[in-house]
């Protein structure tokens, strides 16, 4: 060892294995303050006590790593700070180079400890947070934290108890940022072994625990008051247990991945009970239902509701024994009433149908189509009496086309209606008699054909079952009556038919004859409908012709016209008088299509004798009237036109007459064809006068013309 040293300079030791130390000296050892460094570039500064590091110093490593702080023995001793290039510092005791007593560690990546330490390790009460907010507080043992502790999560959430690596374990109480809280046994940082979970939203869990979820037995609470006591699987009740309602309704079974699953009694306070197989929480498999009104049901089900075979039975002892699909009957079944009627056969959405058999109290039995519970479609009833019909049903009755044999043997084929023979139909009596016709209300109504068994036919009316008198019958000359018959004679309402259909008389008759009101029509000729006597038109009556042409008024033994009556015409016109063989006789009116009309004396349908015509311009003809015309003494009046009093022939002013016009003029005098023709005198209103000869409407003088 060399030893070098100069005025005002340090002390220089170089040791033997290449240390040197450069510091203050005392009997030949470093003592006071100095530098060792090392081969390896270990470097110590500070003091030194006969030559051991020993004081204040700092100590620098090949690594980067240093200590500042208090050294004995040549070792960190007492209170110092070491840090390290990886980031880790600690602050606090030493002893013998190693942590020991209270002290800091920091972490580069904010672990942070801060507590007792012994050999470099936590150890005693300290505690530790990390970067991510968690913080553990309690004993550590060998760098341990074990024993009672708290964990402050970053959360929010605090754990008071047992520790074990760093995580909850053993017994002690969880706190949630919400306000939950868990008190029992830990094991690895989660719930495990028997405790209990208070939730803030009030659900509450007491019971056995296994990695963080509810296992084993325990008892599960909810606010709205659920209870669930039994056996538990990962959170959820699996195995038997008992699940309790506020109203008082209960299930005792088994459960599955937190519902009812396996073999359980459900029961509720109304008097609703299951006990049975159950899947996911609803009625599954095999069971029996008792429902609050008594209705009782054993058999199978499917999600919740009735599936499967199953026998129901009702609260006033009705009966299903069949098949059920979705809560209803459905298939094959048999259903007892409760007043003892019995059905078999097909059932849909909960009432008979399809086909099946209807067994009523009165024994009658129905066999066909069901719909909605009622023999509706195609069936047969058979009766206690021996009765049977084969046909269309509706609403339980015969109603449409079928067939029904009596117990005296007749069969009656047709129409029903309501369970009655209604609408046309056919009844065969046993002794081969058949009647044809329409049926109401399960009797004859309106003409029925009558066939005998020999052939013979005719057709009798029926009302409600009860013969009117009417008949219907064919004649060898081909005519048709049908209506009333008396002693062999038509009589009252009746309709005949004539040959070929050439002429038809509906109305009333007496003693074989037409007498009363009837009508009478021959196609595309005339008919008249009126009241008759002995067979002919007499009276009142009507007659219309096709060309338009209609008569209203008297008749008297004829299909002419005779007495007072009023024919229109198809022009338009209309002749209402005193009629004889069809035509006016007598006094009457014609109304013209025009509008101009004549009142007064008619022959043979023309104007004859006194009678007056009015035209369209108001222009009047009164006279005497001969074979349509204006013939004798006569007058025509137009206060516009002329006055005109005279002669006539022909409708034209021939012979003496005397003309006046609106302005005055008059002449007096002969006339022929319409105009002034012989001697006249034409006089003006100014007094002006002309007396001579006319011809042609031309005054010619006072000499005759040649």
């Amino acid at each position: 060892m060399k030893q070098h040293s100069g005025k005002n300079m340090p002390k220089e030791i170089t040791y033997p294995d290449g240390s040197i130390y450069v510091g203050e000296i005392e009997d030949g050892q470093p003592h006071g303050q100095g530098t060792y460094t090392l081969p390896d570039g270990t470097k110590y500064a500070g003091e030194f006590q006969n030559g051991v590091r020993k004081g204040h110093a700092t100590l620098t490593e090949p690594d980067g790593a240093e200590y500042v702080g208090e050294f004995n023995n040549g070792k960190p001793h007492g209170h110092g700070t070491r840090t390290h290039p990886a980031g880790i510092t600690y602050i606090g005791e030493f002893r013998n180079g190693k942590y020991h007593g209270h002290g800091t560690k920091t972490h580069a990546n904010g672990t942070k400890h801060v507590g007792e330490f012994k050999n470099n390790l936590p150890n005693g009460q300290g505690s530790v947070s990390f970067s991510e907010g968690h913080e553990f507080s309690g004993v550590f043992k060998d760098g341990v934290l074990e024993g009672p502790g708290t964990i402050t999560y970053a959360d929010g959430a605090k754990y008071l108890g047992e520790i074990k690596d760093y995580g909850p374990h053993g017994y002690g109480t969880m706190t949630t940022p919400d306000g939950s809280v868990y008190e029992g046994e830990f094991k690895d940082g989660a719930p495990h072994g028997h405790g209990t979970y208070a939730f803030s939203s009030g659900r509450k869990y007491t019971g056995e625990w296994k990695k963080g979820d509810y296992h084993g037995h325990g008892t599960l609470t909810f606010p709205e008051g659920i209870e669930y006591v039994g056996e538990f699987k990962n959170n959820l009740p699996n195995g038997h247990g008992t699940e309790s309602y506020p109203d008082g309704t209960n299930y005792v079974g088994e459960f599955k991945d937190g519902h009812k699953n396996g073999h359980g009694t459900y029961a509720r306070p109304d008097g609703l009970k299951y006990e049975g197989e159950f899947k996911d929480g609803k009625y599954h498999g095999k069971g029996t239902l008792i429902l609050p009104d008594g209705t009782e049901y054993t058999g199978e089900f499917k999600a919740g509701k009735k599936h499967g075979q199953g026998k129901d039975i009702g609260p006033r002892g009705t009966e299903y024994v069949g098949e059920f699909k979705d809560g209803l009957e459905n298939g094959q079944g048999t259903y007892v009433f409760d007043d003892g009627m019995r059905y078999v056969g097909e059932f849909r959405d909960g009432l008979p149908n399809g086909h099946g058999s209807l067994t009523l109290l009165d024994g009658i039995v129905y066999e066909g189509d069901i719909k909605n519970g009622y023999p509706e479609g195609h069936g047969k009833y058979t009766y206690p009496s021996g009765a049977t019909y084969v046909g269309e049903v509706k609403h339980i009755v015969a109603h449409g086309v079928g067939t029904k044999t009596f117990p005296d043997g007749s069969v009656y084929t047709g129409k029903f209606k309501d369970d009655k023979p209604h609408g046309a139909g056919i009844m065969n009596s046993p002794d081969g008699t058949q009647f044809i016709g329409v049926f109401k209300d399960g009797e004859y109504h309106g003409y029925v054909t009558v066939i005998s068994a020999n052939g013979n036919e005719h057709a009798v009316e029926y009302d409600n079952g009860e013969p009117t008198g009417n008949v219907r019958l064919k004649f060898p000359d081909g005519r048709k009556y049908e209506g009333g018959l008396k002693d062999g004679h038509y009589n009252g309402q009746g309709i005949l038919i004539f040959p070929n259909d050439a002429a038809v008389y509906e109305g009333e008759w007496k003693d074989g004859e037409r007498n009363g009101y009837g009508t009478l029509t021959i196609p595309d000729s005339v008919k008249y409908e009126g009241e008759w006597k002995d067979d002919h038109p007499y009276g009142q009556g009507k007659l219309t012709q096709y060309n338009g042409t209609i008569y209203v008024g008297e008749f008297k033994g004829g299909i002419l016209p005779e007495g007072q009556g009023t024919y229109t015409y198809s022009d338009g016109s209309k002749s209402t008088g005193e009629w004889k063989e069809g035509e006016l006789n007598g006094h009457g009116t014609h109304i013209y299509a025009d509008g101009s009309h004549y009142v007064g004396e008619f022959k043979d349908d023309k104007p004859h004798g006194y009678g007056v015509y009015t035209d369209t311009k108001g222009g009047v003809f009164e006279g005497e009237w001969r074979n349509g015309k204006l013939n004798g003494h006569g007058r025509y009046y137009d206060p516009k036109v002329e006055e005109y009093v005279g002669e006539w022939k022909d409708f034209k002013s021939e012979g003496q007459g005397t003309s006046t016009l609106p302005d005055g003029t008059t002449y007096v005098g002969e006339w022929k064809d319409g105009v002034k023709h012989g001697w006249g005198v034409e006089t003006k209103p100014n007094g002006e006068r002309r007396e001579g000869y006319w011809e042609k409407d031309s005054f010619i003088g006072e000499k005759q013309p040649a």
